[in-house]
């Protein structure tokens, strides 16, 4: 990209959904099924962070600890969501609300 155009472009964070159940997956987490050769999370963290985020935040909730894991040594921030089997708006609060760098957009993913 131009830089000049990239001091343009207007500051963005990103917050991660990644507290659900899979629910409909038969009891596999898909985001921790490969893609590519790595994690399907693992690979769009590495995308969001490649785009440029001022900050990414994760959700995590149901099976925390693995999605931690999958996402190692990636400079991301981790928010759990104790609510995260209330519905997929709780992650996105929560990950909204724990955001520290000012910002003039929020994508979710």
């Amino acid at each position: 990209m131009n830089p000049d155009r990239a001091a343009d472009l207007p500051a963005f964070s990103a917050v991660l959904l990644a507290a659900g159940t899979s629910s409909r997956m038969q009891g596999r987490h898909k985001l921790l099924l490969p893609v590519g050769g790595e994690a399907a999370v693992r690979r769009t963290a590495r995308a969001l962070l490649a785009a440029g985020p001022r900050e990414v935040v994760v959700v995590t909730g149901f099976n925390g600890r693995a999605i931690v894991n999958a996402l190692d040594g990636l400079p991301l921030r981790f928010q759990f969501n104790p609510c995260y089997a209330d519905g997929q708006m709780t992650s996105v609060a929560a990950g909204v609300a724990s955001l520290n760098l000012n910002t003039d957009r929020v994508l979710i993913q």
